[in-house]
């Protein structure tokens, strides 16, 4: 009886053609490998034209950013295709499978298809039914859309990178600002300071010192800083829209110069009111003797900032004469009765104005003051006074601002030598109307010059009686009016008729 040995000789397994059970798993391991070797060619191929798609961005710092977000945008890309492909993995499988089992397949041995690493030749006898399957098609297919994708965020860095920059411009103009508010600030203390007018001046610089403390903290965030935070936000943000990824920017540096131009508003508010040229006109204060600075203390604590606003577009003379009005006991009792302690500035100009009257006995600044009776002239729309001056038996506003300038709270000092004697209410109120269409005039030509620090200007209204110099100052990028004359005593409006 004849033996036969089962496996052959050496007890190796007969080679027989691979089955069903064994080619699915082979087909399985063929189509994962094509699918990751066409997406690794595809990034590889995407990495390597970086370079050239950012060229235009010549900063090898930001193309270096962009280069960073352009490397995980195609890792980015590349994990969204496959998990959009891969639903349709086993069914390309199964396909391969039914078109393989479909044709003559019994050279495909099953130790070619069940060994740890399939060969070569097995790859790509298996590979030619994984090929034409789905999930290849459609990666395949994909792949332009996103090589198109990536052209698209190379060319719009160069947008964002605009927006970028603009937007830190933005916060370095609003930064320097506030900086050399401060130190003008900073300034105005020593000033002050040094003039002795500390605890006079106080009401004036409680307010700055407060603003200054505020905007202080508010310059330790530089612009460098504020473009490394976005940077840190930008190279995350690859998978965003070009306007959002501008919208983060916008949003990133909205609160620190909303922050910043809030904080100078408030300072150079405060600044403006104990600049060199108004801090100028109370160091007279300071020779006018114990009883004057006395008498200036007292009233200072009764009224607070508005006595100091209001004696601050006062001449030295004047300031003076206030103050010896202030020292009658009666009409200190008529101005207190008649201005109480929490009256505003545009009420408490009235009175001092007459305090200030030189030359005139003291019952009847006692009995002007009790009264206040004059009128108050029609200002031209848009005109906010800032305080008054009586000139005859009208009020007429010493200072003023309008949207557009304002004046300083002494360069109107020339209306009265400029109206005449007796002016009458009708003659005040258009000398007035013109001197504010003139400064508004003058205003204009100053920032059609390009805002200078100082500005001076003829400036003859339409149909106006006389022509009018002017200066205007650069007061924290706004125009500042601070000296107006028609003339002076020669001023047409002397003899116009009333």
């Amino acid at each position: 009886m004849t033996e036969h040995t089962i496996g052959g000789a050496g007890d190796t397994p007969p080679e027989r053609p691979a089955n069903e059970a064994e080619l699915k798993p082979a087909l399985h391991s063929v189509l994962r490998g094509q699918a990751n070797s066409a997406m690794q060619k595809w990034k590889d191929s995407a990495n390597q034209q970086i370079d050239a798609q950012l060229a235009h961005i010549a900063d090898p710092v930001r193309r270096a950013l962009w280069k960073a977000q352009m490397v995980a945008l195609i890792d980015h890309l590349a994990l969204g295709m496959f998990e959009d492909l891969k639903v349709h993995f086993d069914d390309s499988v199964e396909d391969a499978l039914t078109e393989l089992l479909s044709v003559q397949h019994d050279d495909i041995m099953s130790a070619d298809v069940t060994g740890a690493r399939l060969r070569t030749a097995t790859k790509d006898r298996l590979g030619a039914f994984t090929s034409p399957t789905k999930l290849m098609n459609d990666l395949l297919a994909a792949l332009p859309g996103a090589n198109a994708k990536l052209a698209a965020f190379a060319q719009r860095s160069s947008i964002v990178e605009l927006h970028r920059t603009t937007a830190l411009a933005s916060y370095t103009a609003a930064f320097d600002e506030l900086s050399a508010t401060v130190a003008d600030a900073d300034a105005a203390v020593l000033s002050i300071d040094s003039f002795q007018l500390t605890m006079i001046l106080e009401p004036l610089t409680a307010p700055l010192v407060k603003h200054r403390n505020i905007a202080v903290p508010l310059l330790q965030i530089t612009t460098v800083q504020l473009g490394q935070q976005i940077d840190v936000q930008l190279g995350t943000s690859y998978t965003l829209s070009e306007d959002q990824q501008k919208q983060q920017i916008t949003n990133l540096c909205a609160a620190p110069i909303s922050a910043v131009v809030t904080a100078n508003l408030n300072l150079c508010g405060s600044v403006s009111l104990v600049r060199p040229e108004v801090v100028d006109r109370f160091t007279c204060l300071s020779g006018m003797g114990s009883p004057a600075l006395k008498a200036c203390t007292s009233m200072v604590a009764f009224y607070g900032k508005p006595w100091l606003v209001c004696i601050a577009g006062l001449e030295p003379e004047e300031i003076a004469q206030v103050l010896v009005h202030c020292r009658n006991e009666t009409i200190l009792a008529a101005l207190k009765k008649r201005m109480p302690a929490k009256s505003t500035t545009l009420e408490l100009s009235k009175a001092v104005n007459v305090l200030a009257w030189r030359g005139v006995e003291w019952d009847f600044v006692c009995a002007t003051i009790h009264k206040l009776g004059y009128v108050e002239i029609q200002c031209p729309g848009g005109v906010t006074t800032l305080t008054w001056i009586p000139i005859h038996e009208s009020w007429v506003p010493r200072a003023f601002c309008t949207a557009s300038m304002e004046t300083d709270l002494a360069c109107l000092k020339h209306m009265k030598e400029e109206t005449g004697k007796t002016p009458s209410g009708v003659k005040l109120t258009r000398y007035f109307a013109e001197l504010v269409a003139a400064c508004v005039e003058a205003c204009a030509q100053w920032r059609h010059a390009g805002r200078p620090a100082d500005f001076k200007v003829v400036v003859q209204p339409e149909q106006g009686v006389a022509v009018w110099t002017i200066r205007v100052r650069n007061l924290y990028g706004k125009p500042q009016v601070f000296h107006v004359d028609s003339g002076y005593a020669k001023s047409p409006w002397v003899k116009h008729p009333n």
